[in-house]
């Protein structure tokens, strides 16, 4: 009997001593309790499009144009050599004009422009038709533009001040022509239809400073035309924006 109560604590300190080490094992733990952890990724879902929202819509910087100018008013002072100098009021005005405009800034664009004009005096002396005083002038201009544009509409305003070179060149025979200067200013605007299609008009007081060589139409010794034409423009353009 005596034998089987020591068995007896023998197997129960045994059975104590394994409960005891599994307890403090860390393999055995990690076998007795497993934790799972669940990781949840967040996708970041971009809604700028990729940036390509930003550039629909907006246009090149670089514009083509070309069209048709008219207008009239204005004066001449013609100053011969010899002789009373004389005034006339100018006649109407046509022509046609190529350019070119590169927006360098929101606010500022520059560009060329080429003008050719047919234009003549007025009131006229009696027995001098008009084709006697038809002139032609022919413009190289560098134009400058203060710009806006409009955000909710296709609308673009400016003011400009075209500077140039000018060639006077009278429907007669016996002209002795200078090249001279030319000088506008004035504002227009312009629509577009599209990204690259647009209708511009425009609206400039134009001065011509010419020296001039020419046959006297009432006959007699030529003289020289000195002084400033000074008309006003008005522009019709179609544009392209490359």
């Amino acid at each position: 009997m005596r034998n089987g109560i020591i068995r007896s604590l023998l197997a129960f300190g045994l059975t104590l001593t394994g409960a005891s080490a599994q307890a403090q094992d860390p393999e055995a733990g990690e076998v007795a309790v497993e934790t799972t952890e669940t990781t949840t990724t967040t996708t970041a879902v971009s809604t700028d499009g990729g940036g390509s929202s930003a550039a629909t819509g907006s246009r090149g910087p670089l514009r083509l144009y070309g069209g048709l100018h008219f207008g009239g008013g204005g004066n001449v002072k013609i100053m011969p050599e010899d002789g009373d100098s004389h005034k006339f009021d100018m006649g109407g005005l046509i022509g046609f004009q190529l350019g070119a405009d590169y927006v360098m800034h929101k606010y500022f664009a520059i560009g060329g422009e080429f003008r050719l004009t047919s234009t003549a005096a007025g009131n006229r002396p009696d027995g001098v038709d008009r084709s006697d005083v038809a002139l032609l002038l022919v413009d190289f201009d560098v134009k400058p533009r203060g710009r806006y544009e409009f955000s909710n509409i296709p609308l673009e305003v400016y003011g400009t001040m075209p500077l140039g070179l000018s060639i006077l060149n009278p429907k007669q025979d016996g002209a002795d022509t200078k090249v001279n200067m030319n000088f506008g200013i004035g504002g227009g605007a312009t629509y577009f239809f599209t990204d690259h299609i647009g209708i511009n008009s425009e609206i400039l007081g134009i001065f011509h400073w010419v020296r001039d060589t020419q046959d006297n139409p009432l006959g007699g010794d030529s003289f020289t035309v000195r002084g400033r034409y000074g008309q006003f423009y008005m522009f019709v353009n179609a544009v392209y924006v490359l």
